[in-house]
């Protein structure tokens, strides 16, 4: 099953993908000029497929882990 996302809440859902893995990771160690672009450019490629009002990715995935 694709995940599907409404047009509305692409920048909800690209603000949340964007605290885990590589991309968090490069927005912690970036300045802060540099971190905005990389958001930017992760809502810009996001919103850009979107298509009939929802954006449709192959697949996601949660990614969770803890410590005692």
């Amino acid at each position: 099953q694709p995940v599907v996302v409404a047009a509305e809440r692409v920048d909800f859902f690209a603000d949340r993908s964007m605290r885990i893995g590589a991309v968090r990771e490069m927005i912690r160690t970036a300045d802060a000029e540099t971190a905005a672009r990389i958001a930017e450019a992760v809502r810009g490629t996001l919103h850009e497929r979107v298509v009939d009002g929802k954006l449709e990715l192959a697949a996601a995935a949660l990614i969770v882990s803890a410590g005692a």
